[in-house]
């Protein structure tokens, strides 16, 4: 089961990326939105052969606002407002995650030197003249500290077992942190390179699919 799964994920995460690159329509909306619906599935199928924890249902939910999110980015040359409705979702994602990883003593600890190092790239990035935000600066900020708090309370709550739902889940915000960086490039840069859209959509599927893995293991 989980061998067609990853075959079918592949496929059409490999078809996004060759159709993102004809440029937006309704035929990359569809393979976009079938692409997503992949680790929304596998979370909800996990759900739904066993009992689950609070912290299964809040990744849950992020994946399906992470999904809605999507949906809403997939329309954004349509719809001059989806680019801010998509990033609402994903703030919603991030709390979701947040609220399902929890705190301990070193969340903190790993979010301050994140937030700094955010702190010094968003001063380089004002001074930049290529950088337009579309007046979506404080929205960007927002979303900016709430997906370096995912990633510190993913980290915090490792408990450093490999192939553990804990380390699933630090991997998966890893990557998540990492595609939402190049998205940044993607979507506020004037000058795009191809080979950050290929990166993006393969750590992007890859955070989202390994969180939603980590709901099969303990």
């Amino acid at each position: 089961m989980i061998y067609l799964y990853l075959f079918s994920d592949f496929i059409f995460v490999t078809l996004l990326i060759q159709t993102t690159f004809k440029g937006e329509s309704n035929t990359r909306f569809i393979i976009k939105l079938i692409a997503c619906l992949h680790f929304v599935a596998l979370a909800l199928f996990a759900l739904s052969t066993k009992q689950f924890n609070q912290r299964e249902i809040f990744v849950s939910l992020g994946l399906i606002f992470s999904f809605i999110g999507d949906l809403a980015l997939g329309l954004k040359y349509k719809y001059k407002q989806a680019l801010i409705l998509g990033l609402l979702f994903f703030m919603g994602a991030q709390v979701m995650y947040i609220t399902s990883f929890g705190f301990n003593a070193y969340t903190f600890m790993i979010w301050f030197p994140l937030l700094l190092m955010m702190f010094f790239m968003g001063m380089h990035m004002q001074k930049n003249k290529h950088y337009n935000f579309r007046k979506m600066e404080l929205g960007v900020i927002i979303y900016a500290c709430l997906l370096s708090l995912m990633m510190s309370t993913a980290l915090a709550q490792w408990d450093l077992r490999l192939l553990s739902a804990s380390f699933l889940c630090a991997l998966g915000a890893v990557f998540f942190l990492g595609s939402d960086f190049l998205l940044l490039h993607l979507y506020f840069y004037d000058h795009k390179k191809t080979s950050l859209v290929i990166l993006y959509l393969i750590l992007y599927h890859l955070g989202q699919n390994l969180l939603a893995l980590s709901l099969w293991v303990k």
